[in-house]
Order: structure tokens, then sequence, then C-alpha cells
């Protein structure tokens, strides 16, 4: 961390706010019974039984006292119309008082299931963590001392402010299950009060009072995804602005990819984090879009650039329109450009930065230019990834760890599918923190931000650990990079990248070809000692992937699993879980 004050009081404020948010967002998701391990409902359930017998006792007083209200004699009462209604009225009280608990914990289960809704169609799995800018970082530490006077006062109030309303978020959650348990603890005595038509307002106010409590979760779901929409994909910075004013603009790598379809796969690949996207063939969007081909939970690309996409989807798997799914999803977009022309500049002179802005650029086309020029990739939201996740299978043959670089879910799937029990750790992770995880096997999964292995050494001797280690180790798109560069290796930046899922690959030993889907802009260069290439790409004979003869360990820059390639190509994951003694 920065030895700045200011940086360092921001950083905490933000590390308060991260915590809290991933404690609302496990804490919403769990019902009454298993909160704080089922302790509380046990002791509240024991009173809801005994506060019963009082209900049933009421039962019978307002049902009593309603009859005597609402029949001017006992004659009316004897009348068939009369008496059958009391009796269904006495009989729907009796149940709700005898079975109200039931009752309330399916009404609690409803609005979970709205809650569940709200987060699948928001593409969130989890809260997604707030860092602090390097461009703000740098700004900060810039500062003179007078110049700083008035970041002091900004991150004092906005350090405190982050800090009080996380506290009042927390006891938010905490003060709806307190209103849950203590709503159901009682609620015999106010549902007795429909045995009466006098008094079955009171059981009405109630059961609307309970509901209330339990929509405050879908609220407090909504605020957290607002808030996480937010921060998914913080823009880049503009640093010739003071440290005080920075605003955030959206600008990123500007790639090309070649896939024909796959669309919404490429916009979830974690590995397109800070990439806005050019799709070179015309038209996207004519099969919809389904949270089934959703690779990430959120998406990672910062914009996306095409010729066309199609208003009116067609296929019985759609779920809704392209548009629709960006405007959830909060990414930049823009069509009716000549994407072919723009792919041709970006594949004759490589990769270039651009800005997608609702700013008219006339005017103003020198500051936006020096915004792109100035303007460099932040390290990758995996980078600072703290948390643990588990993907239990009963019938598990493996235990396998993951290192979290950015992980597809369509990995942890094919994994899965071959008996797989998942385990994911923080990129951050140290080689003896992986192995207490008693892993079968390991795995370090694609995705983006291989600066930030480049800039960190203790990360590289984490990888050679693993891979020196007697547990199997299979590296895939940034993890073949990752071991290579661990194991004496390096790397460079491609001209254009590998970017579809028409890339032809073949194996060396054999000298079979298959077609696979790539995305990548960095290649291995210099091949470790201790290795052999396994993979060869067609094109520009860049390898594709490592094998660790004296170790078990193997790596392929392409991507197995991919729904738009070639599946499982050549077997990899059976190759690499046959390494399991």
């Amino acid at each position: 961390m920065s030895d700045n004050w200011v940086v360092q009081n921001l950083q905490n404020a933000l590390d308060t706010w991260n915590k809290y948010l991933s404690e609302i967002w496990q804490l919403i998701t769990q019902s009454p019974e298993h909160f704080k391990g089922g302790s509380i409902w046990g002791v509240i359930v024991n009173i809801h039984d005994a506060v019963r017998a009082i209900g049933l006792a009421l039962l019978v007083l307002f049902f009593v006292v309603g009859v005597m209200r609402t029949c001017g004699s006992f004659a009316e009462v004897k009348k068939p119309e009369h008496a059958l209604k009391l009796f269904i009225r006495f009989a729907i009280a009796k149940g709700v008082v005898t079975y109200g608990l039931e009752l309330m914990v399916a009404l609690f289960n409803i609005v979970q299931g709205l809650v569940s809704t709200i987060m699948n169609a928001a593409g969130f799995g989890s809260a997604q963590q707030t860092v602090l800018p390097q461009e703000i970082v740098d700004a900060v530490e810039s500062c003179g001392f007078f110049e700083s006077i008035p970041l002091w006062a900004v991150t004092l109030i906005g350090g405190l402010f982050i800090t009080v309303l996380s506290f009042i978020m927390i006891m938010t959650v905490y003060g709806r299950f307190f209103k849950l348990y203590l709503y159901t603890a009682i609620a015999p005595v106010p549902l007795s009060t429909f045995a009466g038509e006098p008094t079955q307002n009171v059981g009405k106010s109630f059961i609307k009072s309970y509901a209330a409590v339990c929509l405050e979760g879908a609220i407090i779901v909504l605020a957290c995804i607002i808030f996480s929409l937010f921060a998914a994909a913080p823009p880049a910075i503009d640093p010739n602005a003071a440290a005080v004013t920075q605003v955030w603009s959206y600008i990123g790598e500007l790639v090309f990819n070649t896939g024909v379809v796959g669309f919404q796969e490429i916009l979830t690949d974690p590995a397109n984090a800070n990439n806005i996207i050019v799709e070179t063939f015309p038209l996207v969007g004519n099969y919809g879009v389904t949270s089934e081909n959703d690779l990430h939970d959120s998406i990672t690309a910062r914009g996306w650039v095409v010729r066309e996409w199609c208003a009116q989807p067609s296929n019985f798997r759609s779920e809704g329109r392209i548009d629709e799914f960006l405007e959830r999803k909060k990414i930049s977009a823009i069509f009716d450009l000549d994407t072919r022309a723009i792919t041709r500049k970006l594949r004759d002179e490589g990769v270039q930065r651009g800005l997608i802005t609702r700013k008219n650029p006339a005017g103003h086309e020198q500051e936006l230019m020096e915004q792109i020029k100035s303007w460099k990739a932040p390290a990758s939201a995996w980078v600072n990834y703290d948390e643990k996740i588990n993907y239990d299978k009963l019938d598990a043959k493996y235990s396998i760890t993951m290192l979290n670089y950015g992980i597809r879910n369509d990995v942890v799937k094919a994994l899965m599918e071959r008996g797989c029990r998942i385990t994911i750790v923080p990129a951050s992770c140290t080689a003896q923190q992986v192995l207490d995880t008693n892993p079968d096997a390991i795995v370090l999964c694609g995705g983006a931000g291989l600066e930030a292995f480049e800039q960190n050494p203790a990360w590289k001797e984490t990888v050679a650990e693993l891979i020196k280690s007697d547990k199997p180790v299979m590296g895939i798109d940034l993890g073949h990079q990752v071991m290579a560069l661990a194991m004496g290796g390096s790397v460079e930046k491609m001209h254009c990248g590998h970017r579809g899922a028409n890339c032809p690959v073949t194996e060396t030993a054999s000298g079979r070809t298959f077609i696979t889907s790539q995305n990548h802009g960095y290649i291995v260069k210099e091949i470790p000692s201790c290795a052999a290439v396994s993979h060869l790409n067609i094109n520009d004979k860049s390898c594709e992937g490592l094998e660790y003869p004296q170790m078990k360990a193997m790596s392929v820059q392409f991507i197995p699993e991919a729904e738009i390639g070639q599946k499982n190509f050549d077997g990899i994951y059976e190759r690499f879980l046959g390494l399991i003694g």
C-alpha cells in the first residue's frame, strides 16, 4: 500500500465498504433458518410453539366476539348461509394459526425467489470489489503540501461517510433478521384475529408488515447491485484533471474478434477486461441472449463496437435482445460503424487505444486524444479478489483448486462434469495456502492481468513452487503464460492478438490439427528450458501449449471448454486428470 496518508485513508474506507458489502451479499441470500447457523431459529420456533397455545385460545375468543358483533340474534346464526360462513372463517383462522410458521416461511421463500430473480437478471452472483484506481494514487502522491490540504478534508469527510454508510447498511440487514424473528415468534397472536370479522384488520396489518420486512431484502439487493454496477468496471481516469476533481471516462484497448457467433460469451469473458471489442461479423444479436451463455457474472469488457445488431432475435432459448442485455449490464456500445474498416486498421497498425464517449468530439479533439494517449490499463479486478469459493459435488472423484485470475464459468462446469470438486482461491495466495486446501490437482485459469504478474515476483515464485510440487498443475490461457514466466520463460505482446473461434492449432506429437477458440493478446516467446512445445498455431507458429516432462504440469493457450469453438480439444482435461496418481 502507498505511504501517502490520503491514499491510505481512501483505500481503508473502500476496504471497509468491500468488507461490509461482501457480508451483506452473503447474508441477504440466507433464510432465517440458516442465519448464524440456525441456533436463533431453533429458539424462535420454540417460542412460536408456546405462543401458539395462546393464539388458539384467543382464536375462540375473537370468534365468539365476532359472532356477537356481526349477528343480531341466535336465530340468525342458525341460518345455513351464516353458519357456513362462520364455519369457514373459523376453519381458515384455525389453519392460519396452526400452520402460521409454515405459511410465513413460504412467504419468505417467495420473496427470496424474487431476490434471486433480481440477482440473476442483473447477472450478479457476488459483490464486486471496489479498488482505488492507480491513476488517482499517482495524482495524489504527486501533490505538494499546500495542494494536498483540500484532499485531506475531502478524504476525511468521504472516508467517514463511507464508513458510516457501510455500518448503516449492515445494521439494516441485521435489523431485518431481528424483525423477521420477532414477527415469527409472536405470529399466532395477531393471526388469531382472523377468527372474528371486527378484529381481522389486525391480522391483515400483521401480514402486510411481515411482507414488507421480507421485501426489504429485495430493496437491499437492488442497492448492492446498483453500487456494484458502478464499481465492477471502473473507467479510466483523466490524469490531466486536478487530483481532487478527477472524473472517470470510458477508455480501453481496441481489439477485434473474428467469431461469427458467441457475442455474449465474448462480452462476459474475463480475458476481455479493459478491452473495447470490435466484432468483425456484420450482424450480431440475431439469436438473442440467455443467462446460460454468460462466462462470468458481470461484463468485463469496457466497450463494444458492431456494424448492426438485430432488434428482433429468433431463437427458442432467447431471453431478450442484445441491446437490453447491454443496458442491463451497463456496457457502452456503438453500432452502425464500418467495423471491417476498423479491423483492417487494427490488423495493419496493431491494437490501439480507443474511447467511447457521448461528448461531441468537435472542438475537443486535443483533449480527447490526450486522455487516450495517457491512459494505461488498470490492474485487473481479480488481482485484488480475496474471496474463497467452493463448488461441491457429492460424488466427486477429484478435488481441484483453481487460482482466480478471472475464471470462466464454463471451465468450472467442464471440470465438474468430469467428476471434480472445485475450490477457487485468490490469485494472491501463497503456494502453501493453495496446498493447504488439499487438492488432487491445481488449475491456473484464464483471465486478464498479465502485467500484474510481471510486476510481482512473489506470484511467479508461488506458481513455480506449485509446478515443482507433487500436485498436477494445468494452465489455461493466462495460466499458460504465467506458468512459462514462473519457469524462466518470457512473453511478448502480440501485434493484433488471437481472438476468435476459428484458430487452427496443431499437436506437435501427432501432427493433428484442430480448430480452437482463443482470446489473448500475449504469447509465450521464450520457451522455458524445462518445457517442451506441445501445440503450435498454424498461422503464425506461436506456442499454443507446453508440457513439463520432469513435472506433472501442462498448459495450453487456447480455451478447451469454449462453447463457441471445438469442445474439449484433443481431450485436454482427460489428459490432465490422468496425471493424478
